[in-house]
């Protein structure tokens, strides 16, 4: 997948972020999970503007990644998974963003879990069910690994502190230490998702 491409599907689920799109599957209702969740948790960054964006990215990769695996109709985020024929895409979805949160903002466990039991229930058990969770795990720990050390949270001091910066950014940045009054400032340093240089 190009760039461009690339781009393209960050800017959509960010696109939802601005909308509060109304869940009308699993993908859109995991979605807006991802976001309320962020939004709510203390990981570093989450609750600022842009920062939801970036968890809520992650997310969806794992879950695009976990469908198109079943679906096959396109090219897959830089790794590729296999699924059994007749795998269920909810289920895949559901497991997906569900380990992908449980990482990524493991103080909203207790919200996640009851979300996660009630989603998987509305889907008949069965090997499709079963199947389309294995799925869904295998694109969740596949994303953690890949993205393992990116730079997500960094805690990053202002660049104007000191001599010579911005002095009321700087005192800002002693105040609060983590820079958390910066939009996006524990996602400075992150290695990028969309680019074809990204990992």
């Amino acid at each position: 997948m190009n760039g461009v491409k690339r781009i393209a599907i960050v800017a959509t689920f960010s696109l939802l972020i601005a909308t509060g799109t109304t869940a009308q599957n699993a993908v859109t209702q995991w979605n807006s999970i991802a976001i309320s969740e962020a939004r709510s948790s203390a990981a570093p960054g989450s609750a600022t503007p842009g920062g939801a964006g970036v968890y809520v990215a992650y997310v969806q990769l794992a879950v695009y990644n976990a469908v198109n695996a079943i679906d096959g109709r396109f090219e897959p985020y830089k790794y590729s998974l296999t699924a059994p024929a007749g795998a269920s895409e909810d289920a895949a979805a559901i497991e997906a963003a569900y380990r992908t949160l449980r990482h990524l903002l493991p103080d909203r466990a207790m919200s996640l879990d009851a979300a996660y039991s009630s989603a998987l229930a509305a889907i008949p058990d069965g090997p499709d069910k079963t199947d389309g969770q294995d799925v869904g795990l295998a694109s969740a720990n596949a994303l953690i690994a890949l993205r393992a050390g990116d730079g997500l949270g960094a805690n990053v001091p202002y660049p104007g502190e000191g001599a010579g910066g911005d002095k009321q950014h700087g005192e800002n940045a002693k105040t609060n230490g983590d820079c958390s009054f910066l939009d996006g400032a524990h996602h400075r340093p992150i290695r990028p998702l969309a680019t074809q240089n990204s990992y």
